[in-house]
């Protein structure tokens, strides 16, 4: 009997992303031991300690000027037809091409905005950045995020009673107690407020992109320099949108989130918000990190990084999606497969073809914790509760702030959308946390009304 497989989308995630991975080089196989605190400590002090603030660098002269807009087109679909009949986003769709300069070098570099074909008013913007060797199409291929935002349904399918995914199954899919075919629960989800969605993309590099997210070697580039700055291009893609008439944002609502190489990505920069190079991230509101982890040279500052910074001018909402119970790089280590879950005090190295070392899951989010704690000014608080068969909910919160630092950890999760494992469905989850937050002057505010309905 043919085992029922997940929905479509979840499989075209799966084996798409797999397929850009690769397979790892045998020496990310390495661990360390790094000094990781426990949870009421920063990082090692001879290493670039959070809880020492900032070093001299982040005292520099201001805002960086490398970046130009050179022009804005509304590019048409690329894709197969069939593919752009499916996926290329209803509504209007701008490139922005811009040019940046940095140390004798000249990069090409690309942002799109897609915008609803139904929006009356100011919308907020949800900033995504890929995995590695991705591009703003792959992110419509492996995300419904476009969709979500457009006021599309979130189809999919999750655990019903003992009918529940197995990632481990050949062919991965829904089985019962028995191990035979079952047919899961059918479910929607979308949301009521519309959003404009923002896709950066790397540097190109012969058609593989990745982010500058403090990994050593260079994500893309396999040297221990940054060859790009992937910061200052964020903070430019977000002033270039608040100075673009034709994209009709609301400016208090601005959210970033990263998948992979996106979401380490998205670390460092929650790492600088407050450095006086980059001022425009101080508008970001909210942030979301998928299946990914802190690396080791943006915590700590190596190789002409700069450091964590001990605090931000605010405290940061971040919404934190991790998976674990996979081999990663090797059958005794645990993770999703790519991103190995690590123990305290111990760096290992990321399992993909761009290598670099990355701090244990739970360090990064103590560091999370430590930095919410010090912008906040108090200590936390947190909750831990089920989150269907798989998944639990880990909610952290301190007084005096809004401010929520939420982790979610799937037993079984793969370094995909099959992460979810069927328990929830990761882009309406990213949703209903970062649409709640808004930044009016330097205050945040969370409204307890979420525009998601349905299950998700």
């Amino acid at each position: 009997m043919r085992r029922r497989l997940p929905g479509p989308s979840l499989l075209l995630a799966f084996s798409t992303l797999a397929a850009a991975c690769g397979s790892p080089p045998a020496s990310d196989a390495g661990s360390r031991d790094a000094g990781a605190p426990g949870s009421d400590a920063g990082l090692d002090t001879d290493a670039g300690s959070v809880d020492a603030g900032p070093p001299e660098a982040d005292a520099g002269p201001g805002p960086l000027d490398n970046f130009r807009l050179v022009g804005m087109t509304e590019p048409s679909c690329t894709l197969r037809p069939s593919r752009c009949a499916a996926l290329w986003p209803a509504g209007r769709v701008l490139r922005f091409e811009s040019e940046e300069t940095f140390e004798g070098a000249t990069h090409p570099r690309t942002f799109y905005a897609v915008i609803p074909p139904d929006l009356t008013g100011p919308a907020p913007v949800w900033i995504q950045l890929h995995g590695g060797y991705g591009s703003f199409e792959r992110q419509l291929t492996l995300h419904e995020t476009a969709r979500l935002a457009a006021g599309s349904p979130l189809d999919w399918t999750r655990n019903a009673g003992d009918c529940q995914l197995d990632p481990f199954a050949d062919p991965a899919g829904f089985v019962d107690a028995s191990g035979e075919p079952c047919d899961p629960e059918a479910v929607s989800a979308r949301s009521a407020e519309r959003a404009i969605v923002v896709y950066p993309e790397g540097v190109d590099q012969d058609g593989q992109r990745h982010w500058e997210d403090g990994r050593i070697p260079s994500p893309g580039f396999g040297t221990t320099a940054q060859n790009r700055d992937d910061l200052g291009f964020l903070d430019h893609v977000l002033r270039t949108l608040l100075d673009t008439p034709e994209v009709p944002l609301d400016a208090e609502r601005v959210y970033l989130s990263g998948v992979s190489n996106g979401g380490n990505m998205t670390l460092r920069v929650i790492c600088s918000v407050g450095d006086p190079r980059y001022p425009t991230l101080e508008r970001i509101a909210a942030f979301s990190v998928v299946v990914s982890a802190m690396a080791e040279g943006s915590a700590r500052g190596l190789e002409g990084r700069t450091a964590c910074r001990a605090s931000a001018p605010r405290p940061l909402p971040v919404h934190y999606i991790v998976g674990r119970g996979f081999p990663t790089p090797t059958p005794d280590v645990d993770g999703d497969g790519y991103v190995p879950w690590g123990v305290p005090g111990e760096v290992r190295r990321n399992n993909s073809p761009s290598g670099g070392w990355l701090l244990a899951v739970d360090d990064t989010l103590d560091l999370l914790r430590a930095h919410l704690e010090a912008s906040s000014g108090a200590p936390s608080t947190e909750r831990l509760e089920p989150l269907g068969a798989f998944a639990t909910r880990r909610q952290i919160e301190v007084g005096g702030t809004v401010a929520q630092l939420v982790q979610i950890t799937t037993e079984g999760g793969h370094h995909t959308a099959l992460g979810a494992r069927a328990d929830f469905h990761p882009t309406g989850r990213e949703w209903d946390f970062l649409s709640r937050y808004r930044l009016r002057d330097g205050q945040l505010s969370r409204s307890e009304t979420s525009p998601m309905s349905g299950t998700w």
